[in-house]
């Protein structure tokens, strides 16, 4: 009689594994997934702009390359998954405008701060709470019109992978993780 109870709680952990211990690790493969492939779209944006503001050209094929190199298995080609947008915005004293654009990679992507050189820059990028700034009052404001001769660099970086859609957090009408950093 023993030996008929032991068999069938063997086949109810079966059962309980597959059902429960299956669905538990594929969670737990998806996370892994979407940490490692946001921290280092986190890091190559983050490297991006600061070459960038430091004076990097990217309209230079070698320095795309090295772009491309930083990148990892982002696949920042101009047919792979990934897209690195560099704006440049400086100041009049009135109005804050993008002048200068690079898009290394797909070119899928378009800025959600500066849509075409030499145009004004968004309304998000006026709206845009860096954190470090404050009000009279203390309390967090929006980025000002830049003075003249003052320059903002913006550097944002989009990843999609269809391999991956299952994993990556929805971003407007993709599936992809975005990052973006002001400089």
């Amino acid at each position: 009689m023993r030996r008929k109870r032991s068999g069938s709680a063997l086949v109810e952990f079966a059962l309980v594994g597959t059902f429960l211990f299956i669905p538990i690790l594929a969670g737990l493969v998806t996370v892994g997934i979407s940490l490692v492939v946001s921290q280092q779209v986190g890091n190559l944006n983050s490297n991006a702009g600061q070459m960038f503001a430091g004076g990097i050209d990217f309209s230079q094929a070698a320095n795309q390359a090295l772009l491309g190199t930083l990148s990892g298995n982002l696949n920042l080609t101009t047919s792979g998954y990934g897209v690195v947008i560099l704006s440049e915005i400086d100041g009049d004293g009135t109005t804050n405008t993008c002048s200068r654009q690079i898009v290394v990679g797909s070119g899928t992507g378009t800025s959600q701060f500066c849509t075409a050189p030499h145009s004004p820059a968004t309304a998000a990028f006026s709206a845009l709470n860096l954190g470090l700034m404050t009000d009279s009052s203390g309390n967090p404001s929006s980025v000002p019109t830049l003075q003249v001769g003052q320059r903002s660099f913006i550097a944002e970086t989009f990843y999609y992978n269809p391999l991956y859609t299952w994993a990556l957090a929805p971003h407007g009408t993709h599936s992809g993780i975005y990052n973006f950093a002001v400089f």
